[in-house]
Order: structure tokens, then C-alpha cells, then sequence
């Protein structure tokens, strides 16, 4: 008996088609079903079975069987109509795995004005699986918002294989969607295109094995079009399906070649570390990438030892590529996919006169029976021009699918030869990497990496200085007293230690540590959060440096959306303090280039009466805040403010919540005296009592108000640039 359960269509996750994936045709007893609204159709003709299916009965449509298994179709304002027609099979007796063949001819006259596709569609069961088989499509390409986990070559046309989700609410009735979708152009709207070939469906069947998803035992196998929104026609002018079927598996997992030998994982040493490859001797894991590249051990430049790796050849953009393949067998497995289970890195010489971007990725193949590929990103680092850079604390995951190889590769991004030593793979537990770089060098002030302290040094920490300057405020090339800057202090201290006028470098007691790419946590062990966000993990275009004292410093290079934030959150009821205690006080050098705010932002409630207020302390491009230029132009709903000395444009709103219906209080300070240029070094501070700026708006003293959230924020837009605050205040015991 099917379970009449009811369809959710509009919760699809982003990615999945947006409407194959609720489709609800010929399903698996397991597999929920359309609800009562649907119009439902199926039944038999010739030997074929069919269905048509139009959601919530919307719009008009007209369906009719036709010769050579085919059938004619027109739909016009529909939301979600499909129509199928192919071949069943017993249920839980037929494993994909058995099919010798399994071929679909078709001859086909499409029409369509919108987000419509047509190819073959399916169910597996055990587990219960949708598959696809996109041909052909209109507006909309299935998945193009997905990464592909493969790609396969079938009767000469590429396919892009993914992997989704089904988008239930109820975790019981999810299942997976396997897709193939053909690299093709898609076809004209309004237009009438005529579409045939051969679908070799076991073919497609055998790249999904080889690409590590799992096959159950197939229920159905039919030819599929789909339309979502549209107004269209189909005509199926014949349709054949041929299949042979085996008594026993003639593909799977079990007639995949494993490429390692089973062992047990290695030892992890007291530093995390459970591969390490220094070069001193020969390894035949390492080497490199690129029909030019070559790799040879050498002495001629290390960074420990006597030896390393010389990386050369530069046939195209991004080679040579340096590789280590990785034997899933020397790392314990992990179970839980939430995590990042171990970490990898590696001392790189530039051996170029300019910096060069290393991107660090993790690759997933198989050579047989078909050719799979999957790339990883794992990050990006920066090496600097003729000198060693340590990247480090690149974490990564991954299945440890004992039929596929993998390789860890380091990619820089301009062609050039360079010098690979000491790499390694680590444990990621957090007792071995936090997310945090503390400064821990081998040997504090052997800034050219040659194990000793001396005047070689002091040429180096020269020319870091001198490349930081005005460029940034990190700048770790020439830091030898752990604040992650480059400067005179570094020099001064590294001079009298080689002159032997002090026996030692002092640290900074600043307590300082370096935080690379996106970053959301506590700052420090305070009550204090940080929040750094570009979609750019692990990367260091972005770097954060975070002081004891809860000040920081930001930079960011190339970015397309880059937000932070410094923010004390208050929110639990029980840590909520008034406005009086704050005394919020900032001091900062700031540089942009393209559109960026700074701003201070927070929320105070009253009593059921809830302030949010913006204080915009500097901004470049101002043109783009059209609503700012109006009201400073038509000069309505304006006044004018001091705070902590300097004048305000103030100008008040009132918002609705969408949701509860509880009218907020939203308040906007502009400063008179905006110092922030594009592209320009500029200096902004201030200091004011916030009791006095809750005032402005509301001077109700019946009730004391309560802050709940405070916090400068830097947001820009295509930019590159720094925020450097060496005071950040808001709260005062």
C-alpha cells in the first residue's frame, strides 16, 4: 500500500532542480507521493508504462498516446507539469549493478518559453534514489548552480554527474538524485527544436559506480520532459528501450581495482604530525604536475636539512604544480563529516622576484573503469618573492574511498620554479590546530630561514619593512617580536641581539595571533566576537591580526564582498547592561579602494520598544547610497547631532518586523566631516558616552534601557585595503 503523504515542492535545497526534484511520478512504495490537489495520471499502452502529472492542477495541458510508443503533450501556465513514459521493473529484484545494457532511442519535437528539460529519468531503491539524465533544456540548466563531483563521456557527448538532496522536511523521506547533464547549449526559446539520439543508460549507471555513489536495484527507467512555470509542447515521435540484464553483477564497487594496500593508519607524533617528507632522501609520492614539469631532490637551496624538492617547467598557467599522493590507508578515518580531520602544509621558496599565490587543493580520481575527478579547494597562501614562506594550518577532509587515489597539490598561479620542503600532513584535532597562528618560528629572528641569527637577517628584515610600507599593516617577512607586523621595532631589536648589546629578542605583549580567511568566533577568551566573511576559506587575502586587548587589525586583497565585525553581544538577558555603562572610544588607520563603510551599529531596547542605530563614521563612493544623497539634498527628517565632540546628520525611521509585527525604532548618524577617501590613507576616531546618543532619540527616563548588541563594522565592495584599531572600546565596569 503507498503512503499518501503530502508533497513539499516550494523547500527544493539551492541547486537541485527546481522542479525535477519534487516531481512526483511513478515512485518506490517507500517514496512519497503527489497530494490531493495534483492531477495524476498513469497507466499502460503497448508494453510502456506512462504518467502525466500536473501540480495543484494549474493551468491548462492535453496529453495523447501516439504511435511508436510515443505520445504528444502541450502545456500552457502550468507551475509544475511532467510527462514520462517507459519501463518498469518488479521492485527490489533488478540491481542496476546487473545491466549489461540498458539503451533508450527516442525522436523527439520540443517547444518551450521557459525552465523546461527533457532526458530520462528514475528510481532506484535500497537506498531510494532519483536519477536524471538531462539532454536537452530551455532557460534553466539543472544544477548549474552545483559543483560537478564528475563527468563521464557517453556515445560522444560530456556529462557533468552530481550529486543532491531531496528538499523534505521530514528526514525520513529524503533521498538522493543522481544527475547526468550534457555539456550542450541549450535550446531556443519559442523555437521548434528537434532532438534524437541514444541514451546509453548503463553506461551512465557505471560512471555513477566509478564516482562513488552507491546504486540500488532499479524500479523504473522512463523518458522524461519537465516543465516548471512554462507554456510549451512535446512530441515523442517514437521511443525504443532495450536492456539485457545478467544473472550476477558485471560492474560495482566489487570489480573496482584498489590502488593501496590495506594497512594501518600511521602513528601521530606529539606534534600532530603523521606524514612528514623533508627530502633528505628519495620519495616517490612527491613530484610534479604538467606535460613540462619536472622535480628533482636537490641541495641547492633547503630549508632544513641538506636537501629538497626543485619544482621547474612552466608549459601553461598554474604548472609546475607540485604533488604528493596520499594513501588513504596511512590516515585514521574520520566519521563525522562536520569536521576537518587533519592539515596540511609545507616551506616554500619563490624563487622568482615577484609574490606569487599558491592555491592548495586536495584531488580525488580513479583511472578505471571511468575517469573521475574531483577537486577540493583546501586554500590559498601567498608566498613571498626569493625567500621561504611556511604555509601552514590548511585543514581539509575527505572519504577515504579505498578505490579512488588522491593527491594534495600546491598550484601557484603564475608559472615560475620554486623549492618544496618539509611537507606534511596532521592531525586536525584542535590540540594541534586551532585556526589561530601563534608566532612560533624555529628560531626567533632567522628571518631567511638558514637556522642561525645573524646580519643576513637584518638584510631581510630591511626589505620586508620596505616592501609593507604603504602596501599594509601585516607583514610577517620581517616580525621578530610576535605582532605580526614588519617595522623599525623589529629591526631595532634584531640589530642589538646581532651586536650582542641584548641577549635576547623580547615578545610583544601584545599577545597577538593571526587569523587567515573567513573567521567567526570569540575574540580572544572575552565576551567579545569577531566575524570576518568573504567566502574565502582559509585564504590569505584576507588576514586578521587579534590583540589581547580585543583591538585588531584587518586586511583584505581582491576581494568581491569582504564584511567584518567587532561586536559585543548582550542578547541573553542575563549580561544586559545600560546604555550609561558604555563609553564607546575608537582610534584607526583606514584604507579602501572601491565602496566601503565603516560604521559603528548596535540595537538598545526599551521596555517592548526596540532602537537600532547605524553610525556611519566613514564611506567611499558615496553615490551609491542614493537614499543618503536624497536626504542630504532635499534636507527632510534631518538634524544635526554632536557626539563626543564632532557633528552628525541624524535622521530617524520607523521599520516593521515581517515577522513578529513589532514596530522598530531605526536611527542613522552621518558624520559632517566624512574623512574616509578612497583609496587614501585616512585616520578616524572618536569617543562618546552612548547614554548620550540613545538620548538623541528617545528621552523617556521611566524606563532604562538595555543594549543588546554593539559593534564597529567594516563593509566594502570590490575593494582591497586594511582597518588597522589600536583602540576599540564600548563597555566600561
Amino acid at each position: 500500500m503507498r503512503k499518501q503523504l503530502t508533497k513539499v515542492i516550494s523547500t527544493i535545497t539551492a541547486g537541485i532542480c527546481l522542479f525535477g526534484a519534487a516531481t512526483c511520478t511513478t515512485i518506490p512504495d517507500s517514496v512519497i507521493i503527489a497530494n490531493a490537489a495534483d492531477y495524476m495520471d498513469r497507466g499502460e499502452a503497448d508494453g510502456y508504462v506512462y504518467e502525466v502529472w500536473n501540480m495543484n492542477g494549474d493551468g491548462k495541458f492535453e496529453f495523447e498516446q501516439s504511435g511508436q510508443n510515443g505520445f504528444t503533450a502541450n502545456w500552457n501556465g502550468i507551475s509544475n507539469f511532467a510527462v514520462t513514459k517507459g519501463k518498469s521493473f518488479k521492485n527490489d529484484t533488478v540491481s542496476a549493478y546487473r545491466f549489461k545494457d540498458l539503451k533508450i532511442t527516442y525522436d523527439l519535437d520540443f517547444v518551450t518559453d521557459g525552465s523546461d528539460y527533457t532526458g530520462i529519468r528514475g528510481w532506484l531503491t535500497g537506498p531510494n534514489t532519483l536519477f536524471n539524465i538531462v539532454e536537452a533544456w530551455g532557460s534553466w540548466r539543472p544544477c548549474q548552480d552545483q559543483s560537478p563531483i564528475s563527468s563521464v563521456t557517453v556515445n560522444g557527448t560530456a556529462y557533468d554527474i552530481y550529486k543532491t538532496h531531496s528538499g523534505q522536511f521530514d528526514a525520513d523521506q529524503q533521498y538522493n538524485i543522481y544527475w547526468s547533464v550534457a555539456r550542450r547549449d541549450p535550446i531556443g526559446l519559442k523555437t521548434d527544436s528537434h532532438i534524437e539520439g541514444t541514451i546509453d543508460v548503463a553506461e551512465h549507471f557505471r560512471a555513477w559506480s566509478a564516482a562513488g555513489l552507491e546504486l540500488g536495484n532499479i524500479y523504473d527507467v522512463q523518458f522524461d520532459v519537465e516543465a516548471y512555470m512554462s507554456s510549451g509542447s512535446a512530441k515523442l515521435n517514437s521511443l525504443d528501450i532495450i536492456y539485457d540484464i545478467s544473472d550476477e553483477n558485471v560492474f560495482g564497487p566489487q570489480t573496482l581495482v584498489m590502488p593501496y594496500e590495506e594497512h594501518d593508519p600511521l602513528p601521530v607524533d606529539v606534534d600532530g604530525k603523521i606524514i612528514k617528507v623533508d627530502f633528505e632522501s628519495g620519495n616517490d609520492k612527491a613530484g610534479a604536475m604538467g606535460t613540462e614539469s619536472a622535480a628533482e631532490i636537490t641541495g641547492e637551496r633547503f630549508y632544513g636539512g641538506k636537501q629538497s624538492m626543485h619544482i621547474s617547467g612552466s608549459d601553461e598557467p598554474g604548472c609546475p604544480t607540485f604533488f604528493y599522493e596520499l594513501d588513504p590507508y596511512d590516515l585514521p578515518e574520520s566519521h563525522d563529516i562536520s569536521g576537518n580531520y587533519y592539515q596540511t602544509g609545507a616551506r616554500i621558496f619563490n624563487n622568482s622576484d615577484k609574490d606569487v599565490s599558491f592555491e592548495i587543493e586536495l584531488i580525488e580520481y580513479s583511472e578505471a573503469p571511468f575517469t573521475y575527478n574531483k577537486v577540493t579547494e583546501i586554500g590559498s597562501r601567498i608566498c613571498k618573492a626569493g625567500q621561504w614562506t611556511n604555509v601552514n594550518d590548511l585543514l581539509f577532509d575527505f572519504e577515504h574511498n579505498v578505490y579512488h587515489k588522491y593527491r594534495v597539490i600546491f598550484s601557484p598561479s603564475n608559472p615560475l620554479d620554486y623549492y618544496v620542503d618539509d611537507f606534511y600532513i596532521a592531525s586536525g584535532d584542535p590540540e594541534y590546530c586551532v585556526g589561530m597562528q601563534k608566532f612560533e618560528p624555529d628560531v626567533r629572528g632567522d628571518l631567511n630561514g638558514d637556522g642561525v641569527v645573524n646580519s643576513l637577517d637584518l638584510i631581510a628584515c630591511r626589505k620586508a619593512i620596505m616592501s609593507s610600507l604603504g602596501v599594509g599593516r601585516i607583514e610577517t617577512a620581517g616580525d621578530v617580536n610576535g605582532d605580526f607586523r614588519s617595522n623599525v621595532s623589529d629591526l631595532v631589536l634584531l640589530t642589538k641581539y646581532v651586536l650582542n648589546v641584548s641577549k635576547d629578542i623580547p615578545i610583544s605583549d601584545e599577545g597577538a595571533v593571526l587569523l587567515i580567511g573567513d573567521w567567526v568566533g570569540a575574540a580572544r577568551d572575552s565576551h567579545r566576537g569577531l566575524c570576518i566573511t568573504d567566502n574565502k576559506y582559509n585564504d590569505d587575502r584576507l588576514r586578521t591580526i587579534l590583540r589581547n586587548d580585543d583591538t585588531f587589525t584587518a586586511e583584505w586583497k581582491d576581494t568581491s564582498y569582504y564584511f567584518c565585525e567587532s561586536y559585543d553581544d548582550y542578547s541573553n538577558s542575563s549580561n544586559r547592561r545600560p546604555s550609561r555603562d558604555f563609553d564607546v572610544s575608537y582610534s584607526a588607520d583606514i584604507k579602501a579602494s572601491g565602496y566601503a563603510d565603516v560604521m559603528l551599529r548596535g540595537t538598545v531596547q526599551k521596555g517592548n520598544k526596540s532602537f537600532r542605530f547605524m553610525i556611519y563614521e566613514g564611506w567611499t563612493e558615496h553615490g551609491k547610497y542614493s537614499d543618503y544623497d536624497k536626504m542630504l539634498s532635499e534636507g527632510k527628517g534631518i538634524t544635526t547631532v554632536t557626539l563626543g565632540g564632532e557633528e552628525y546628520y541624524m535622521t530617524k525611521f520607523i521599520t516593521t518586523d515581517l515577522i513578529s509585527g513589532i514596530k522598530e525604532t531605526e536611527v542613522e548618524f552621518y558624520r559632517k566631516d566624512n574623512q574616509l577617501k578612497s583609496d587614501e590613507s585616512c585616520h578616524l576616531e572618536n569617543s562618546f558616552d552612548l547614554e548620550e546618543v540613545v538620548k538623541y532619540w528617545d528621552n523617556d527616563d521611566e524606563i532604562q534601557d538595555q543594549v543588546i548588541r554593539l559593534g564597529i563594522v567594516i563593509d566594502t565592495d570590490t575593494s582591497s585595503g586594511y582597518a588597522d584599531f589600536r583602540e576599540l572600546k564600548f563597555y566600561e565596569q
